[in-house]
């Protein structure tokens, strides 16, 4: 996906200083973070911890004193060989992954909002004096609370952030689909929501179905009128939190490679009329070029079912003998995986339940394809089992779109 003049940002990833982190809080469990990140493609991250800088704090230690350490150990000429290897490796990470620094915060009557500064001008210190003179001097506004919430609204929020420092943050409103999002709950705030998405300081929404930006486009912008002359984009990020099968990257937006400093990078891209790519419009993109002249048979499974229903089974069977007589049949899977703690374990076993079926009732004898799967949406997944003949016998071979 993209090219080598695309860099893919995802720009809500918290560390163990949000409250609700949910992995280890060692030193490596920071540099895990860039790892999954490189893993994943993503060259710039946005860490943006519930009310607290502190975490972006302390990945750019962890980066100061891996350099200062390598620079002691070659001075000392030390020949402690393994350690030098990771700390250069941990450097790499650094060097290939960009940190941005962000912060969630929470307006009334609970609607979440990241800001995002430019750290080649804004300091952690700068931001957090900030938010204690923002808070009354309370504690829970820098120190990852992510309960705490400013008795505010949204617009005033906004603004007070903009009329600080200006052109050196941008503001988005994240999973606008949840229960904390702009979207949410719509109907019974529709006047003072759609006040905030006139706001031209609020630059994008961000959000995890596609069919939600699609209500925005169709429903919400329309009524804005000529208040808004600042284009609202749309972007998509992982909200990720350390939790087991979570990953760095799994939504992300693409934007323009350029010589600017990082920031500005990001903030040029969504300024732009263009706007930027997500990584649905994507998938969907390559999927419908996938399934072009394919003739396609549709299953509905969700994470929900704790087995697969004798009715399923048989109209899984029946599906596949049609493709039989198909040269180019594909059994598409869609999967809802809203109730997936490890979305690639929990498809990977429905996937292989389905090969028992085939094993089981058909007589099937397994080829050599991988099981593999591409998210539609952060919580739909698809999985296409495309059938061949060979000798008589039909071999599963399952594409990756990615």
């Amino acid at each position: 996906m993209g090219t080598d003049n695309s860099l893919y940002v995802d720009l809500h990833v918290h560390t163990p200083i949000s409250e609700d982190w949910r992995g280890g809080h060692e030193n490596d469990d920071y540099i895990s973070i860039l790892r999954d990140a490189q893993k994943n493609s993503i060259k710039i991250i946005g860490i943006s911890d519930h009310n607290s800088v502190r975490g972006y704090k302390r990945l750019i230690q962890i980066k100061n004193d891996n350099n200062a350490l390598l620079t002691l150990m070659r001075q000392r000429k030390s020949i402690n060989t393994e350690e030098i290897k990771c700390i250069e490796e941990e450097i790499i990470l650094f060097n290939n992954v960009k940190i941005l620094m962000a912060i969630e915060v929470n307006a009334y009557p609970g609607v979440h909002y990241i800001i995002v500064f430019n750290n080649d001008h804004i300091s952690p210190d700068d931001v957090e004096k900030f938010l204690l003179d923002l808070s009354g001097n309370n504690q829970d506004a820098i120190n990852g609370n992510c309960e705490f919430m400013y008795r505010i609204d949204s617009n005033t929020l906004i603004n007070k952030f903009k009329n600080r420092f200006l052109d050196n943050c941008f503001i988005y409103a994240p999973h606008a689909d949840s229960s904390s999002g702009i979207i949410n709950d719509f109907d019974s705030f529709r006047k003072e929501r759609l006040h905030i998405l006139q706001n031209n300081n609020l630059l994008c929404i961000g959000f995890n179905k596609r069919d939600t930006k699609d209500y925005v486009i169709t429903n919400l912008l329309p009524n804005l009128g000529t208040k808004r002359s600042v284009k609202l984009q749309f972007i998509q990020d992982s909200d990720y939190h350390g939790r087991t099968g979570e990953r760095v990257g799994s939504a992300f937006f693409l934007i323009d490679r350029t010589a600017d400093s990082t920031y500005n990078q990001v903030l040029k891209s969504l300024l732009s009329r263009k706007g930027v790519t997500t990584f649905s419009e994507i998938a969907e993109q390559l999927c419908n070029n996938f399934k072009k002249d394919k003739i396609i048979f549709p299953l509905n499974f969700s994470l929900q079912d704790e087995k697969i229903s004798d009715d399923l089974k048989n109209t899984f069977c029946e599906t596949v003998c049609a493709l039989l007589n198909s040269e180019k049949g594909l059994i598409q899977f869609e999967v809802d995986t809203h109730a997936s703690k490890d979305t690639k374990k929990d498809i990977d076993k429905i996937i292989n339940n389905f090969i028992t079926i085939l094993k089981t009732n058909l007589n099937y004898v397994p080829g050599s394809g991988n099981i593999t799967h591409f998210p539609a949406s952060k919580t739909r997944e698809y999985v296409f089992l495309n059938f061949q003949h060979l000798k008589g016998l039909f071999y599963i071979t399952i594409f990756a779109i990615c």
